[in-house]
């Protein structure tokens, strides 16, 4: 390295021409080496002998995480990743490489949802946004809901994004194909959203989820056909097929409203029982209701508000049309200083809108 610095002039500059020779710096490769997150589980889903093992998802490629162990998981992601944002050379070398490849973007993303790093999130998608519509060798896609697509194996944001209660992100990702719709719904060896955020006792969060969950529900709302088709475990119950299956393999699925009810959380059970009687499910015995519970209408469906499918449709996706092909290297550089408390006004605001779904 002496030796070719005394070339080149500066280490510095040594580093920046290696950084772009065939090859990653070693903790640009860290962080690609990650695998995403493909699903969470925890109290709910129970199996014969409680203890699940990674041969019950013989086809995945990423891991399955416990609730309890996944601060740890993302914990050393955290490690990873802001090595590379807080230096100066291998924070460009991952700004290219977010634009281009699904697998390390995938991973960046996970980590910024997981510890409310919005900025960084927007920024990726704006970029890719940008980048999709401005490629004339391939067509853009768009989902059901007139959202630009951006290619993702990251399935499992929303519930990333509300294990700390990160409304803002949370409330961001619905403006966004970045993730599926149906990746939020859960499956029978995994937690949907509004489980994790149930089990994580973040009402706020709830709250939002279910609302937008009702809207699209409802077949009104998006040209007759429902959005959330199938299972959607925590706001209504499993399929008949679905039941089966988890007889089958001996598994059980406690209901989030039953566990918050056990917790002691009334505010939740209403909240989760709203859900299931305004999409036309009751069990009184399950949620310890009587005939003279409240009953409550369906979120409203004329008001574009942020992560609503009228705002959706109004075009809340777009963005800025300038010219940008890589992430902002400054933005998630300074990511790495961020400050949480600034966005506490902005929840605030946010919350006043969230709450009106239900005055």
């Amino acid at each position: 390295m002496s030796n070719a610095s005394t070339v080149l002039g500066t280490i510095d500059l040594v580093c920046f021409i290696c950084a772009h020779q065939d090859g990653l710096p070693g903790d640009v490769a860290a962080v690609q080496r990650c695998q995403i997150i493909q699903g969470i589980h925890g109290r709910l889903i129970r199996c014969p002998n409680g203890i699940f093992s990674q041969h019950e998802w013989p086809a995945l490629t990423g891991q399955h995480v416990d609730m309890d162990d996944l601060p740890a998981t993302m914990q050393h992601r955290q490690s990873l990743v802001e090595a590379v944002l807080q230096h100066p050379t291998n924070s460009v070398v991952l700004s290219t490489l977010l634009a281009k490849q699904v697998h390390i973007r995938d991973v960046v993303v996970e980590y910024a949802v997981f510890f409310g790093c919005l900025d960084l999130v927007k920024s990726i998608c704006t970029t890719m946004k940008r980048n999709l519509l401005s490629d004339s060798s391939e067509e853009a896609q768009f989902d059901a809901l007139n959202r630009l697509r951006i290619p993702s194996n990251a399935l499992q944001l929303r519930q990333l994004a509300v294990f700390h209660g990160h409304l803002d992100v949370l409330m961001y990702l619905n403006t966004t194909s970045y993730s599926s719709l149906h990746g939020r719904c859960g499956t029978e060896l995994s937690y949907s959203d509004i489980e994790v955020a149930a089990e994580r006792r973040h009402l706020r969060c709830v709250e939002y989820l279910v609302a937008g969950a009702l809207q699209l529900h409802a077949p009104s709302l998006t040209d007759g056909t429902i959005a959330l088709g199938g299972d959607y475990f925590g706001f209504r119950p499993p399929s008949n097929t679905t039941t089966i299956n988890l007889a089958k393999q001996g598994l059980g699925r406690v209901d989030a409203a039953e566990a918050a009810k056990t917790d002691g959380l009334d505010d939740m059970v209403r909240c989760l029982t709203r859900a299931k009687l305004v999409s036309g499910w009751r069990d009184n015995d399950a949620v310890g209701l009587n005939d003279d519970s409240e009953r409550v209408p369906p979120a409203p469906t004329d008001l574009a508000r942020p992560g609503t499918v009228a705002y959706l449709r109004q075009g809340g996706w777009r963005f800025d049309q300038s010219v940008q092909t890589t992430v902002s290297a400054t933005a998630i550089h300074s990511q790495a200083n961020r400050n949480v408390t600034q966005r506490q006004g902005r929840w605030s605001q946010w919350w006043h809108a969230l709450v009106s779904y239900f005055e």
